[in-house]
């Protein structure tokens, strides 16, 4: 295993190879540290040095004479827009190839000094991790994992599909774009209240660009390098556990938490698709939860997972838009109530609520701020659910999108929604440090006093700015969003010009897997079906991520 920094975690990603002619060198490109790592062959594979790369390289070539090496970078300068510079898109990237004349000794030098800075990282031989200060008072987030916290119970619930601007765009304190606004107080009312009441956190982004990375960064702080090649084209769609070629070495986040005897509960988070279920039983689910009927028997889930099973909540739906997330807070909450009869509660709790995904303008099926609705709505009753309960003086909860969706948002295009909700959590704060996934798992692991799950976790920052040591137990109240849950979409006959496109488009989407619909197009759909079809369509910034990109339609993919 290649492990050029002192401080040794998964995620530097070997990718491809070349030897010297005189044999004396490899050259390993490494995806994860955007490098050349430079090693010999007569001394036993010791590092040499590194060169820096662009992002992620996948490809080397040595020229003939020995002198020069090609590297190709699979995701090049990143990301970027289409038509004009204000529209930007996550899912386009221009690979790169870039010539370098082979460095000598002190040239090598001076790049292996530029990788460490890239990646802050130090070179040098291994070092152990620092151990935990045993004098250490406890703190809401430790300095250290193992360091003494008064937070004994994380609850991380994670969510599909929007910016920051599509649902806090227009809140005063934050960072937002008021014209960019989708799903605003008639829809989403337990969001912004949430936000206000704690932390408003405005510079966080999801990773990934999509549900098949996007799963890989929340539950294991990395994305191996099979889900990046060949760009999606490979065996699977690895959302969910199905395919082991996608699982990291160091694990899943529950599995930090088993090895260091934490209880775990996960609540339909990689656990595979409820695919047979029907598009059209979701306002019969809808009719049935109003009635106040009971679902906990209504389901049984089995992960492709053999270890999740272990500790799967299997009476609670895995991924499907067909189930409404007020019919998942019902079979969690009764959960949440058997806990407190027994005076227990699970160390790490993980909840998947995906509504906010949506069916786009289908035909009959549930609009998208319905959807969306739906998705607030059973968001403010577990968090209420949680907060009227003994653990709650012990207790993180932390909220998050798998991914943004090339979503509009006038920052970036992965500037997503986030909460972490605490009696520790600052109230009426705005926290704009940059966060992404890694640094909720990050905070997640401190808390809970577990490893590192990769280099991109041990590096990211972790979510202190956003808490206290001194704890206001005030819980939350939960409220009903205005816009009506059983809204749904008109009639394709009833619809015309672009309107009509949307639902016929929406109509041939699959939405039995998370993402796996055209991104762009349903962006648009979206952008229509809630601030109107004669709306000038935004487009998407990559301001953060991506400068340059090579621009295709999403059915020429």
């Amino acid at each position: 295993m290649i492990q050029p920094f002192t401080e040794k975690a998964p995620g530097v990603a070997p990718t491809a190879v070349a030897l010297s002619n005189d044999g004396a060198s490899l050259y390993v490109a490494c995806g994860g540290i955007n490098a050349v790592v430079v090693m010999a062959t007569t001394r036993g594979g010791a590092i040499d040095g590194m060169i820096p790369t662009a992002w992620y390289p996948n490809a080397l070539s040595l020229s003939p004479d020995g002198r020069q090496l090609a590297i190709a970078s699979l995701l090049g300068a990143g990301s970027g827009w289409r038509q004009e510079p204000s529209r930007r898109h996550a899912l386009e990237h221009r690979g790169a190839v870039h010539v370098v004349d082979l460095p000598d000794k002190a040239q090598l030098a001076s790049y292996t000094t530029a990788v460490a800075e890239n990646n802050r990282m130090q070179i040098g031989p291994a070092k152990q991790p620092l151990r935990p200060n045993p004098r250490a008072e406890p703190t809401a987030i430790p300095e250290r994992s193992g360091e003494p916290s008064p937070i004994e119970h994380v609850v991380y619930i994670i969510k599909e599909n929007r910016t920051y601007d599509q649902v806090f765009g227009d809140l005063p304190a934050g960072n937002g774009d008021p014209s960019l606004v989708m799903f605003g107080e008639d829809v989403t009312p337990n969001h912004r209240r949430l936000a206000r009441q704690f932390t408003l956190i405005d510079n966080f982004y999801a990773t990934g660009g999509n549900s098949a990375d996007g799963h890989q960064w929340l539950t294991q702080a990395n994305e191996v390098g099979y889900a990046l090649w060949p760009g999606y084209t490979g065996r699977s769609y690895p959302y969910d556990g199905s395919d082991p070629l996608a699982h990291s070495k160091a694990g899943f986040i529950w599995d930090a938490a088993l090895a260091r005897k934490k209880s775990v509960r996960v609540y339909g988070e990689y656990a595979g698709t409820n695919e047979d279920i029907p598009a059209e039983n979701r306002a019969l689910y809808l009719e049935r939860w109003k009635r106040g009927e009971d679902f906990s028997q209504e389901f049984k889930t089995v992960a492709p997972l053999a270890n999740l099973n272990k500790i799967l909540a299997p009476q609670f739906p895995t991924y499907t838009t067909s189930v409404p997330d007020v019919v998942r807070a019902q079979i969690f909450l009764k959960d949440v109530k058997q806990w407190v009869a027994q005076g227990s509660m699970p160390n790490l709790v993980i909840v998947q609520l995906p509504a906010d995904h949506t069916f786009g303008t289908w035909a009959g099926k549930s609009t998208p701020k319905a959807m969306v609705a739906d998705n607030d709505l059973a968001l403010g009753q577990i968090v209420e659910g949680l907060t009227k309960t003994p653990f709650w003086k012990s207790m993180a909860i932390f909220v998050v999108e798998d991914d943004a969706q090339d979503g509009v948002d006038h920052v970036d295009g992965h500037r997503t929604v986030a909460l972490a909700v605490s009696p520790y959590t600052r109230r009426g704060h705005v926290d704009s440090t940059f966060y992404s996934h890694q640094s909720m798992t990050k905070t997640i692991g401190l808390i809970l006093g577990l490893p590192a799950l990769s280099l991109f976790e041990l590096i990211a920052h972790d979510m202190r700015a956003s808490f206290q040591n001194t704890p206001d137990y005030a819980g939350y109240e939960a409220v009903v969003p205005k816009h009506p849950l059983e809204e749904r979409n008109p009639d394709e006959k009833a619809l015309t010009g672009e309107a009509r496109r949307g639902a016929v488009a929406s109509r041939r989407m699959r939405w039995n897997r998370p993402d796996d619909v055209p991104s762009d197009r349903l962006n648009r759909i979206l952008w229509g079906a809630t601030r109107g079809w004669n709306t000038p369509y935004p487009g998407t910034r990559r301001a953060v991520f991506a400068p340059l990109s090579l621009d295709i339609e999403d059915d020429e993919r």
